[in-house]
């Protein structure tokens, strides 16, 4: 929020409200996804709270998923299974062996019963007409 001068204003830092991917395009992306902001919906598993870690499996398809750093949403209740949403950073996995990315949650939301044929099919039809008007983020061109 920008100062215009009102006594009450305070600047705030800019904070991105996420790129929708999959958890399957994010992992296909690999470390060119490195520092982007996104969101992503998935079952978690491997949720182990003393570490701060849990995994995010894709919903649907199944088999590619995504290590959690949960650091920052620890007071939040989640738990293995439950279909969550997240809104974080991806940074790099230098202690994990199996994926170059860690998605770094700064929101964590438990989405069970979310109809996801109809929110996938809502993700298309956004990048359709984004892609219409040019203004698709380059990742999606």
């Amino acid at each position: 929020m920008a100062n215009d001068g009102d006594a009450h204003s305070v600047d705030l830092p800019a904070v991105s409200h996420g790129q929708i991917f999959s958890v399957k395009e994010i992992v296909a992306r690999g470390a060119s996804a490195l520092n982007l902001s996104v969101r992503v919906t998935g079952r978690l598993c491997g949720v182990n709270r003393a570490e701060c870690r849990a995994s995010l499996a894709d919903a649907q398809v199944g088999g590619e998923s995504l290590l959690i750093d949960t650091s920052q949403v620890m007071e939040q209740h989640f738990r293995s299974g439950d279909l969550t949403q997240i809104i974080g950073e991806l940074g790099s996995a230098i202690t994990c062996n199996t994926s170059p990315l860690v998605l770094r949650a700064r929101i964590l939301r438990n989405v069970d019963g979310l109809d996801l044929e109809l929110f996938n099919k809502t993700v298309q039809a956004k990048r359709d007409f984004e892609r219409e008007l040019g203004l698709l983020p380059g990742h999606f061109q």
